[in-house]
């Protein structure tokens, strides 16, 4: 089993769902409309404003209600109790004001991944075979995912009575992507890849990949880089796809904004605002690097960036300040997600 992280900022923490049938359920639906999920992403508009048919997918995922039709809780027939084996446990969970969340415990790792079985599916890796359990949020945004053994899936058959469990094409709805430093999996949504990833560590090899990551980000940023937990954040983000580095600073991007932090100049640190609603200008940033018109050398260069947004007609505010890391984990005591969101990261202060 490979297990997802759980929370760059918060790990063990929950989802807390809202209750759709409540007045606010509206409110809440629009509050979350700038991270609606699209695979259509050509019929976003670019002005910043959410387009009708992202507005009208995420209003159809909203009122879906009830378990997805996949879901290992629909799937379920029969009484529920504890299964437990050599190699895993698995159980309801009812504790901390949580109901009915289903929790595996991986006894290797000692770890736990803790879900609501409704929205909850098994999904399959067309290329490799590879089974994974993917949780999504009541609009279809990705929240949590863990690989699933053979092993585990039977602990999961006999936990939920049945002799098959039923599961859909991963490929057709997200992408996986492998980190070259770490070999660690990076699962994202497809059309909203700037919204948040869920990173797989499979084995003690890409755990101790991942620490060695971390130490490079203390090693060469210290002046950046001031604590165990933010060498892990930053190195969980370039994993995702989120962080990236070079000789003089660390480049980071989010949703509704990007900034470069120099370790060697520290007045030559900027950011970089854009709109929060469109989540395909992560993909516009990310493709400066593919295209090669941002080079390694030319990261922390705002005018560079500057350029390139324009050309791809992106509006934004740049503006010389200093991303503030240490108050940016001090919110995590507020996050309820579980996966990597690096918008959570875009913590700003004036210099």
């Amino acid at each position: 089993m490979s297990v997802g992280i759980n929370s760059v900022l918060m790990r063990g923490r929950q989802y807390e769902y809202r209750n759709t049938n409540t007045p606010d359920r509206g409110k809440s639906l629009f509050e979350r409309v700038g991270r609606a999920d699209s695979c259509q992403t050509e019929k976003r508009v670019e002005n910043g404003r959410l387009s009708a048919y992202d507005a009208y997918s995420c209003m159809k995922a909203s009122i879906r209600g009830g378990a997805v039709s996949e879901s290992l809780g629909a799937q379920a027939c029969t009484e529920l109790e504890k299964v437990e084996n050599e190699k895993y446990a698995v159980s309801v969970y009812n504790k901390d004001g949580i109901k009915n969340h289903w929790s595996i415990y991986d006894k290797t790792s000692d770890k736990y991944y803790r879900f609501d079985p409704q929205n909850t599916t098994v999904q399959i890796d067309s290329e490799t075979g590879k089974r994974y359990l993917v949780q999504e949020d009541r609009l279809g945004g990705l929240m949590n995912a863990c690989g699933m053994d053979a092993f585990l899936e039977n602990t999961l058959k006999e936990f939920m009575g049945v002799d098959e469990i039923k599961g859909s094409c991963i490929n057709e709805r997200f992408d996986i992507t492998i980190n070259q430093y770490t070999g660690i999996a990076s699962i994202r949504k497809k059309g909203a890849e700037g919204n948040g990833a869920c990173m797989l560590v499979d084995g003690e090899e890409q755990t101790r990949k991942l620490e060695e990551l971390a130490n490079i980000y203390m090693e060469k940023y210290p002046s950046l880089v001031t604590s165990r937990e933010m060498a892990m954040t930053y190195a969980e983000l370039e994993i995702a796809g989120y962080a990236f580095r070079d000789e003089n600073g660390i480049l980071t991007i989010g949703i509704g904004g990007m900034g470069y932090m120099n370790e060697k100049e520290p007045d030559k640190g900027w950011g970089i605002l854009y709109s929060g609603f469109d989540s395909s200008i992560y993909s516009k940033i990310v493709g400066a690097f593919s295209e090669g018109a941002i080079t390694q050398g030319q990261v922390g260069i705002i005018e560079k960036w500057e350029e390139w947004l324009e050309k791809k007609g992106v509006e934004f505010k740049a503006s010389t300040i200093k991303w503030d890391m240490e108050k940016a984990l001090e919110k995590k005591a507020d996050m309820y997600h579980t996966s990597v969101r690096p918008g959570d990261f875009m913590c700003f202060k004036e210099n």
